[in-house]
């Protein structure tokens, strides 16, 4: 079977506009994450990091984006595949086929453990945003 080519926010059947929107700001809020931790370790423990939406810092920001994008494209990639698996009715549909291989080679475990670290790194953002509530 061919290599199954990279589609972020597989599932969503958006235009295709906005799905290079969300890949291009996925791109930046990774290079947001990779600055901003370069800003904390190697400036001064006096000087701030620069900011983007919250005052957590650039890092604890893109890696929130980065979190809501990354659960985002799973569920859509889960969904779009058990639609697909139940509307065949065995596995003829490529994207169900696709989907039984993820679940089978456990995929779902290092998603688990990216979903973990990113909610790790971003939890000054949403600790900020939730306590003006």
């Amino acid at each position: 079977m061919a290599p199954r080519p990279f589609r972020p926010l597989y599932g969503w059947d958006g235009p295709e506009w906005a799905r290079r929107l969300a890949r291009t700001l996925a791109v930046l809020a990774g290079g947001g994450l990779v600055v901003g931790g370069a800003c904390d370790a190697f400036l001064p423990v006096y000087v701030t990091g620069p900011n983007l939406f919250t005052s957590a810092g650039l890092a604890p920001d893109s890696a929130a984006f980065l979190l809501l994008y990354t659960a985002a494209a799973f569920f859509l990639a889960a969904k779009k595949g058990s639609e697909e698996l139940l509307e065949a009715g065995d596995r003829e549909s490529p994207t169900a086929e696709l989907f039984l291989r993820d679940i089978r080679s456990k995929k779902v475990f290092p998603t688990a453990l990216l979903l973990s670290q990113l909610y790790i790194l971003s939890e000054g953002t949403f600790d900020e945003i939730f306590s003006r509530f």
